[in-house]
């Protein structure tokens, strides 16, 4: 099936096109189909798309894909109200802004951008999947009505303090490694929590882990950890992570499989 978009705009020049790539039931386009890719543009001898118009009209639109282009700027998407995922990584988008009419967005990745700032996400309330790693992210901010949100990514980024996450509730997996945090601090809300990384940071210290007791699996590898502790109890912890920690030749372990550390015995 192909969507006839109105245009897209290459290397600044309008240019009509055709974009394929949509799965759906057969029928009147404009009202059955659920998946729309644009990446990497396909139409031929066109590179990075920096802008499309001809969206608004796709609002039974459930899954769009717009990643790896030269999109600067979140625009045209208020429409698509049913929009349930949303991939915009690998593009040049500076702020995170005209996503507020999305409210039945549950996965949403702008993952490789140039973002400064977590921002206007406050009506995105059944989101469970953010993805907003790679950016130039300082601070952990603007997540206070996410409390629905499984798997938070905010890996690669600037950020040098873990806060602002007492709303997270239901958070399952949360990913902070590469960053230059150097206290594990914040985390005393998030009892869901299965998976915790925070490899190649600055922490010091093993602590704050006393209310994760669903936590299995816990990444601290490249760190500057001298001594293991305060993991008495994660009573489900299978999978600890440790190489590269001053403490890592001295620590006790029953088996090393690959990158990971399985530890069978009682935690310090």
């Amino acid at each position: 099936m192909v969507i006839i978009l109105d245009y897209v705009v290459v290397n600044g020049k309008k240019i009509k096109t055709s974009i394929v790539s949509v799965s759906g039931p057969l029928g009147r386009v404009k009202d059955t189909y659920s998946k729309l890719i644009i990446t990497r543009s396909k139409v031929k001898n066109l590179t990075d798309i920096e802008d499309i118009k001809g969206l608004s009209e796709l609002i039974h639109l459930k899954e769009l894909w717009l990643t790896r282009n030269s999109i600067e700027e979140i625009k045209g998407l208020s429409q698509l109200i049913n929009l349930e995922t949303l991939y915009m990584g690998f593009n040049k988008i500076g702020k995170v802004s005209r996503l507020e009419d999305l409210v039945n967005l549950k996965h949403l990745s702008l993952d490789f951008n140039n973002l400064e700032k977590i921002e206007n996400l406050d009506n995105l309330s059944i989101l469970k999947h953010l993805n907003l790693s790679n950016n130039r992210i300082q601070k952990i901010e603007g997540l206070k009505n996410l409390s629905k949100l499984r798997i938070l990514n905010l890996s690669n980024n600037e950020i040098t303090h873990i806060e602002n996450l007492e709303f997270m509730t239901n958070l399952i997996v949360l990913d902070l490694s590469h960053n230059n945090i150097s206290e594990i601090e914040g985390l005393d809300a998030l009892t869901k929590l299965k998976t915790l990384i925070l490899s190649h940071n600055q922490i010091s210290e093993t602590k704050g882990f006393d209310n994760l007791v669903e936590l299995t699996d816990l990444l601290i590898d490249h760190n500057q950890i001298s001594e293991v502790k305060g993991l008495k109890n994660l009573y489900k912890l299978r999978c600890l992570d440790f190489r590269r920690n001053p403490a890592e030749d001295n620590y006790k372990k029953s088996s090393y499989i690959g990158d990971r550390i399985f530890i069978n015995d009682k935690f310090p």
